[in-house]
C-alpha cells in the first residue's frame, strides 16, 4: 500500500510540475489592467557638420577634408598656417550646439626625420590672436561656425636634408553635442 501511495504522490507532483512548465508561457495573474495608448511621433534631427564647406560625416562615416594649400613654404624660420572652419548646419528644432575638438596631429613622411621635426599646433579662433596648443576645443553653435588655426613649424636647427620634402599631416576632429 505504501508503494501505491508513493506512486500516486509522484504522479500528482509530475503533473503539477508539467502544468507549471507549460503554463509559464501564458499570463496567470489575479488581475489585469490595460490602457489604450495614442500614436505618437518621434522626430529626429540631422547632425550636419561641414569642414571648410565639405561634409565631415557622409552616411554616418567620417570623411577626409583637404585644407587649402598654404601660401608660404615651411622653413625653420617661417611657420606655415592653415585654417579649418567647422560649421553646424544641424536641423534640430531645439538648440543643437556642438563641442568640436581638433586633436593631436599625426605626421607621416618618406623623408627620414621630417615627421619627428614637424610640430603641429592648433588654436580656436583667428591665427593672429591664437594661443597654440597640441589640441584645442570650442563650441560651434547651431547655424554658426568656428574657425581653428593650424600652425606647422620646424625647429630652428632643422637639417637642410629636409628641404623640399613633403609630408602628410592627419588631424582628427571630434564633434559631440553639448549636454
Amino acid at each position: 500500500m505504501r508503494i501505491r501511495t508513493l506512486l500516486r504522490t509522484v504522479a500528482v507532483l509530475s503533473l503539477a510540475v508539467g502544468a507549471g512548465l507549460l503554463g509559464v508561457s501564458g499570463a496567470w495573474a489575479l488581475w489585469s489592467v490595460s490602457a489604450p495608448a495614442e500614436t505618437g511621433t518621434v522626430q529626429s534631427a540631422n547632425l550636419v557638420v561641414k569642414a571648410n564647406g565639405e561634409p565631415l560625416l557622409v552616411n554616418g562615416t567620417s570623411t577626409t577634408v583637404k585644407l587649402a594649400d598654404p601660401k608660404s613654404a615651411l622653413t625653420p624660420t617661417t611657420p606655415m598656417y592653415a585654417t579649418l572652419t567647422l560649421s553646424n548646419h544641424s536641423d534640430a528644432t531645439a538648440g543643437l550646439d556642438l563641442t568640436a575638438t581638433v586633436g593631436k596631429a599625426a605626421v607621416i613622411s618618406a623623408t627620414a626625420g621630417l615627421a619627428r621635426a614637424v610640430t603641429v599646433e592648433t588654436a580656436a579662433g583667428r591665427c593672429a590672436a591664437a594661443s597654440f596648443a597640441p589640441t584645442s576645443s570650442a563650441t560651434v553653435v547651431q547655424n554658426g561656425s568656428q574657425t581653428f588655426c593650424l600652425r606647422l613649424s620646424l625647429p630652428a636647427n632643422a637639417p637642410g636634408t629636409l628641404s623640399g620634402a613633403s609630408a602628410t599631416v592627419t588631424i582628427p576632429v571630434h564633434v559631440e553635442q553639448v549636454r
